[in-house]
């Protein structure tokens, strides 16, 4: 399990981190997301947490569709393009 986990592999050299995850994901629970950020945090690494509230392992509402690509938009833009 532990090579499986992200958590296993995060360095000051890991890339920037998006993670856009439903809160009623009844699959990898949110605390897992939640996690996730945390390490990347104290890694010193870029990322965002991005809760998807309600939503379940990738079964959003249309509107929380479009917030979440919004935020991915964002952060590309941001880390890809510099802006």
């Amino acid at each position: 399990m532990k090579a499986a986990s992200p958590i296993t592999y995060i360095s000051k050299d890991s890339p920037p981190v998006l993670t856009l995850h439903g809160t009623l994901d009844p699959i990898v629970p949110y605390h897992q997301a939640q996690e996730l950020h945390e390490a990347l945090q104290k890694a010193g690494v870029p990322e965002k947490l991005v809760p998807i509230e309600n939503g379940m392992h990738g079964a959003w509402a249309p509107e929380a569709k479009r917030f979440a690509d919004d935020q991915a938009i964002a952060f590309f833009d941001k880390y890809l393009k510099g802006q």
